[in-house]
């Protein structure tokens, strides 16, 4: 035995020094693999959520009768008509505003480009939301008798009847702002009483989409009437969650409570389907044609069937899905949770973000407009109003609320399809609000925002003043893309401006008193550029005459240089020994000038910030690498 010990030595200390080595790698846990306080990391909750991807928590199964009739009269969804109700007032609204910050009365309102803007945009598609809206509200506010104020046949309004309304909304507004003039109330008691007036939404409002499909269904002609084709629709609604967006910001774990919070994490309709067969054993249709005019299309039947599937989904939240569908994900994540944390008296809780109604407003169609960044302006610096008086922990949950609903808001373009909502567009929005001229100050307000680019005192990060205050994490280089981006927006929006041959910009007196220029007219006149308003300091007007924008908002432009934002999502510790020359090649500097020398010389400048801060990076890149690199040596050679 002792000699089969004395032989085979090697082999037995090798098997006493891996069981060694086993014994203290549990016990000491270096990694914390075996710790529970590890599973508990947020990080890891958040990737074992992500990881479930998407969750039905929810199920509707119904049946649906639908008619081509009825495409006519219900033309949209009923909580899309009340969101578009709400929106044509709030925009009414804020125009009237404008227009009396702007020293415009009445009249002048009632022939503005502005509000002819908000009648084409509610009207389009033939859905006349806004002419519906203008008779809902005289209704209401006049008298009961909507034949005084419609014409049915083609959709269109009676005589004054937009101009009794408005000017009801106009004189509302007026008043507020005597009482200011009068210095019975402060600037912001009235600027609070008018946004709280802009924002209010009456309660008639709710009927909305009743009177909205009533209006439609008197529109119909005989002609209509006669063609049909009816539907009956079975099938099913899913509703639960998607995860896949899930980060450490949406998600809190209070061990103490022993409870788990969910921020801004909503449910969501996942599936609404009507199959050709809906029971197959049983031979049940899902569609089933029931009559049908002997001109009937396939096109015609395509409306009806999509028609069939709005109304199951309409039933479905009429029964209730959404907030079963809550119920049942708390639920089913307290029993998951439960299981990973060992916790059996664990609570979840989902919980909505602040001004998520206004947020979901604001999604409801496919852009952000001028009108509504402005608003989302006044919510911003409501939420940081609101993070500046919390204290801990409440000012770190609404810090990541608000995060939150930012990064929302950045999913939605804004004006076109091709720029996206950043944290610069309300400064934009302020600018374009005015549509046909800028002043001076707009262009210095840029000047101000953009900032020069700073490092930090670790040299480990590019940021700016504006940056660095708006309480929301923008990092190099995104904020510098959202910024150019931006500019371009300013501009590509002004030369349109520019082209508009038929825009006659109206000067008030308050703006002609700006320009030096005497006239005796008190309520303002109405000039096509001349010479003598081109080429002023203080401001211009953009028409067709101009022939060039007095300023090019992408002159203020970041340099922007092509290398990543984190060398550790690229680089590989087989590139440890070429470092220098990796991040050498991916500096390029866009040689680009503005004719300006002071812009010029600070772009230079801040060129040579971010070559700093990256050098910093590579340095620390290096510090990082090595002791992996060694350890990895330190294991090649007892395996060798």
């Amino acid at each position: 035995m002792i000699a089969y010990l004395i032989k085979n030595w090697k082999l037995l200390l090798d098997i006493v020094i891996v069981v060694a080595g086993i014994i203290v790698f549990t016990l000491l846990d270096p990694f914390g693999m075996f710790s529970k306080r590890n599973l508990r990391s947020t990080a890891n909750l958040v990737s074992s959520v992500k990881d479930i991807g998407e969750l039905v928590t929810s199920e509707y199964y119904g049946e649906v009768i639908s008619s081509l009739n009825e495409t006519f009269i219900f033309d949209l969804p009923e909580d899309t008509v009340t969101e578009k109700f709400e929106e044509s007032l709030y925009q009414l609204k804020l125009e009237c505003n404008n227009a009396i910050d702007n020293n415009e009365n009445l009249k002048q309102f009632l022939r503005s480009s502005e509000l002819n803007a908000i009648r084409t945009e509610f009207n389009q598609t033939n859905e006349y939301i806004y002419n519906h809206l203008i008779v809902l509200m005289a209704v209401n506010m006049i008298e009961p008798d909507e034949d005084k104020f419609y014409i049915e046949n083609n959709q269109t309004l009676q005589g004054k009847t937009e101009q009794r309304v408005i000017k009801r909304i106009y004189n509302h507004i007026e008043a507020i702002h005597k009482k200011y003039k009068k210095d019975k109330i402060t600037e912001e008691e009235r600027d609070t009483e008018i946004n709280s007036y802009i924002n209010e939404i009456p309660v008639y409002i709710e009927s909305s989409a009743h009177f909205h499909y009533h209006l439609n269904n008197m529109a119909l002609s005989k002609y209509e009437r006669k063609r049909d084709i009816v539907f009956i629709g079975r099938g099913w609604v899913k509703a639960g969650y998607k995860f896949e967006k899930l980060d450490e910001r949406n998600f809190a774990y209070d061990e103490n409570n022993k409870l788990i919070r969910f921020y801004g994490l909503s449910p969501i309709v996942l599936d609404t389907d009507i199959n050709p067969w809906f029971i197959p054993e049983n031979k049940i249709k899902g569609f089933e044609l029931v009559d049908f005019y002997r001109g009937a299309t396939f096109e015609e039947a395509k409306v009806v069937k999509k028609r069939c599937k709005e109304k199951l989904l309409e039933q479905a939240y009429n029964a209730g899905i959404m907030k079963q569908a809550q119920k049942n994900g708390e639920e089913a994540l307290r029993n998951f949770f439960s299981l990973l944390l060992d916790e059996p008296d664990l609570k979840v809780k989902f919980q909505p973000l602040p001004y998520q109604n206004e947020l979901n407003l604001i999604k409801s169609d496919t852009l952000i407009t001028v009108n509504e960044a402005l608003k989302i302006n006044t919510i911003l610096n409501q939420f940081k109003a609101r993070i500046k008086r919390s204290e801990s922990p409440d000012k770190e949950i609404l810090q990541q609320q608000l995060s939150i609903f930012y990064d929302q808001l950045t999913e939605i373009p804004f004006v076109d399809t091709a720029h996206y909502f950043n944290i610069y567009s309300t400064e934009a929005a302020k600018i374009l609000d005015k549509k046909y001229f800028i002043v001076k100050t707009d262009y210095d307000n840029f000047i101000n925002i953009r900032d020069s680019l700073q490092i930090s005192k670790d040299l480990d990060t590019i940021f700016t003043n504006y940056t660095d205050t708006n309480l929301l994490t923008l990092h190099y280089p995104d904020f510098i893309s959202h910024f150019n981006n931006t500019l371009k927006l300013l501009d590509s929006q002004l030369e349109s401006a520019i082209s508009d041959t038929s825009v006659t910009v109206e000067i008030t007196k308050q703006l002609i008193d700006s320009l030096g220029i005497k006239t005796d007219d008190e309520n303002g006149i109405k000039l096509k550029i001349s010479d003598k308003i081109v080429g002023k300091d203080t401001v211009y007007i953009l028409t067709r005459d101009s022939n060039k924008l007095p300023y090019r908002f992408y002159d203020l432009s970041y340099p922007e240089l092509t290398i990543p934002h984190k060398f550790e999502d690229t680089l590989k510790l087989s590139q440890l020994g070429s470092i220098e020359s990796f991040i050498d090649q991916r500096i390029k500097i866009i040689d680009y000038t503005t004719g300006n020398s002071e812009i010029d010389s600070i772009r230079k400048y801040e060129v040579e910030n971010i070559i700093k801060t990256y050098e910093n990076n590579r340095i620390e890149q290096q510090v990082s690498l090595k002791p992996i690199h060694k350890f990895i040596d330190f294991v090649k050679r007892p395996i060798n």
